[in-house]
Order: C-alpha cells, then structure tokens, then sequence
C-alpha cells in the first residue's frame, strides 16, 4: 500500500509542475478596457518608445508593428535603411502592435522590451525580424545570449512581465488612432498612405524635412 500511495503521489506532483510549466510557458492574450470616447489623432510619442535618431530630427516616423509581420520586417528595414543614411533628418519611433489572437506575439515583443531595458532593442528587433521561425522563449535566450545580454536578468524580465503595460500602452494607443493593420506609418504625426516602397517613403519623408 506505502509503494501505491508514493507512486499515486509522485504522479500528482508531475501532473502539477507540468501544468505550472504549461501556463508560465503559455502568454497571456492581450485584453483591454478600452474607453471609446478616447480618441487620438495622432501617436503620442514617450519616452519608453524606443527611438533611433537624434531628438531634434526634423521628421519622425512613427511605426507601429507586429514582429510576426513579414511586410513589418520590409518596411522596418526600408525605414531603418533611411534613417541610416539620413541620420541628422530623421528619427524613427517603434510600436508595439502585437497581434490579438496569436497567443505567441506578445511574448515576442515582450521579449522585444526586456532587451530594451538593456540598451539593445534594435539589435533585438533585427534577429526577430531575420528569421520568424525562431519563436519562443528558448530562442530568444538564445538571441539574448548572442547579443551579449545578461541572460538571467532578461529571463526574469520575461517571466514576470514587468513590461508589458508599455506594450499594452501602445496597443490602446493603436485602437484610440483606429489603426486596423499592420505596418501603420506615421510622419509627423499624419498617417501615411501610401506604397510601402523605399523610393515612396523616402520622396514622401524628404517632403516632411523641406523647408
């Protein structure tokens, strides 16, 4: 009877550490009390958005994406590409607009922000841009790793979810602007509508930076 009981016992324990695994493993999907009276116009950019580019560029690029977007991944490029070559014109701000009914892209970009508070957003955001079929916490320890992070810190960022009202933030942003796909592009605070080329973009933002 003793042997019976250790073992219906240790099955028990099993059964529970593999279901704790499972829901720390399995993201949370986006959910938001959204007020609809809140309505914006325009993004509103805040410190906690990563940028790359000076403060005083005379045209920003709000982008809001989703890192599951191949179309996202072309025009981030496209945009970081200009950005390179006009580093003093243009500045380009990043949000998060995780897709709501895949459970997996807001870890992504919860991922995204841990590497953030360690100074490494972009090159982060390259990696998951290059290859959309390395999802998933261990790949990204794996790209935390490659990219120097201090992997403990970036785990613990990731398990407890301390950043994800930045990306809530955006999210509700998003739906206050009416966005309804992704990539969204704003330039100096106007929608963009138009093809989402490099020679489009660039005639469009050289057009913002004319005197």
């Amino acid at each position: 009877m003793r042997k019976i009981f250790w073992l219906i016992y240790s099955l028990l324990i099993i059964i529970i550490l593999g279901f704790v695994i499972y829901l720390w493993r399995t993201p949370k999907k986006i959910s938001l009390n959204y007020n609809e009276s809140a309505r914006l116009t325009q993004p509103i950019i805040k410190q906690t958005n990563p940028r790359l580019g000076i403060l005083t560029a005379p045209v920003t690029v709000v982008e809001f994406a989703n890192f599951n977007c191949p179309t996202c991944a072309n025009v981030s490029a496209i945009l970081k590409k200009i950005q390179s070559n006009y580093p003093n014109l243009v500045a380009i701000i990043w949000k998060d607009l995780p897709h709501p009914n895949q459970s997996f892209s807001i870890i992504t970009h919860l991922a995204a922000r841990c590497a953030q508070a360690q100074n490494y957003f972009w090159e982060f955001h390259d990696e998951l841009f290059k290859d959309m079929t390395k999802r998933g916490i261990d790949s990204y320890l794996l790209i935390a790793n490659d990219l120097g992070l201090n992997t403990r810190q970036f785990k613990d960022c990731l398990n407890t979810e301390q950043l994800r009202p930045l990306i809530l933030s955006d999210v509700s942003e998003a739906l206050a602007l009416n966005l309804e796909a992704t990539p969204s592009i704003f330039i100096n605070g106007q929608l963009y509508n138009f093809a989402l080329t490099e020679k489009a973009l660039l005639n469009n933002i050289l057009t913002y930076a004319a005197p």
